[in-house]
């Protein structure tokens, strides 16, 4: 479900058209915004545009408007105004900063009139979470790893084990992403989901054109790259997080987690422990 939610939270950034603005009464001065920050960016981006009141009401200009950011107590942060292409062809009127949002930071957007009118958003950042591996269970036909994400409240948007591993006679080691998607299972403190080795063992070896019955590779190293989302994402058309406004403002963030295998677990996967 939320795969559709982010994916239409970056069509309304992005647009497909430069008619995002609704029809609010009395909220003339308020702006509508769409945008989330993303700690896997170095510059982030909003797209803005006046609230209207009716159709046959013209479109306020945005030459006015300064838009700034602030990170708890550190100083403001000021955004450039840009006209950027929309999917359509049109041109989209977007605001941009050059920074990365920081784990666990609150930060707050203020867009202001020079008349004085302000629209506000507050996010913030999803902190690291904590892995927690639990004992393999099964045999060299079917072996599985519960891992454990601690510390989030909202399931992981997505979730990918890397599996890094070095065949015989190479000094680089390479890595290979498995898809898991979002954690399916609660528990106390975060969300679990299973990691079936011995299937893995198979993908990672015909991803290097190798037999996939090969024991003489080596497993370098296990882990988990972990995206997670803000909690505006779980209802983006209800969000309370805007003031004198509309739209969606929310925050992504993407750690990467590893863990350690015990030997007996590495050689019943049939990979060699090179960790």
């Amino acid at each position: 479900m939320r795969a559709v939610v982010l994916t239409a939270a970056l069509a309304a950034l992005l647009g497909c058209d430069n008619t995002i603005q609704p029809l609010v009464e009395g909220s003339e001065e308020g702006f509508t915004l769409y945008g989330y920050l993303d700690t896997r960016a170095d510059t982030q981006y909003v797209r803005l545009d006046p609230v209207q009141t009716s159709v046959l009401a013209g479109r306020r200009t945005l030459e006015d408007v300064l838009v700034v950011s602030t990170a708890d107590d550190d100083d403001p942060v000021v955004w450039t105004y840009r006209r950027m292409p929309l999917e359509d062809g049109s041109l989209g009127e977007f605001y941009y900063a050059v920074f990365t949002p920081e784990a666990g930071r609150r930060y707050r957007l203020r867009a202001e009139t020079g008349s004085g009118a302000v629209t506000e958003a507050v996010v913030t950042i999803p902190e690291p979470p904590v892995v927690n591996p639990r004992p393999a269970r099964g045999d060299t036909a079917h072996l599985v790893q519960s891992v454990e994400i601690l510390g989030v409240q909202q399931n992981p948007h997505r979730l990918v084990v890397v599996y890094e591993v070095r065949p015989p006679g190479e000094e680089v080691p390479v890595k290979v992403s498995v898809d898991y998607g979002q954690g399916n299972n609660r528990v106390t403190g975060g969300w679990a989901f299973d990691v079936f080795l011995v299937r893995d063992k198979a993908t990672v070896l015909v991803s290097l054109n190798r037999n996939p019955q090969d024991r003489n590779v080596a497993l370098v190293s296990i882990g988990v790259h972990a995206r997670l989302l803000s909690p505006e994402w779980e209802q983006p058309d209800e969000a309370a997080n805007i003031t004198t406004g509309r739209g969606f403002f929310g925050a992504l963030a993407e750690y990467d987690l590893r863990w350690d295998l015990p030997t007996s677990v590495v050689e019943t996967m049939g990979f060699v422990d090179g960790q």
